[in-house]
């Protein structure tokens, strides 16, 4: 038996690294595995992060003000169309 997702969204939607560049302050979803669908406002684009602990670089990485928790690094980013 299959049940359908409670966060399945209603609108049409797109890997977010297969968009345009995104923008600050243009909305974004993502997925996590442990708080699952959320969403904010980007606040950084294209930044070089450091991890803490190790000499890892991850390149042009977006920044966005929403919700996340241990267990969800790695999870899809998205925008949905509004």
């Amino acid at each position: 038996m299959t049940t359908a997702s409670p966060c399945v969204p209603k609108q049409p939607i797109a890997p977010a690294h297969r968009q345009p560049r995104n923008m600050n302050g243009e909305w974004l979803d993502k997925v996590g595995r442990t708080s699952g669908w959320t969403y904010g406002r980007i606040t950084t684009t294209c930044a070089d992060i450091n991890l803490l602990g190790s000499d890892i670089t991850l390149l042009c990485q977006d920044g966005v003000n929403a919700g996340s928790s241990a267990g969800d690094s790695g999870g899809t980013g998205i925008q949905v169309v509004r």
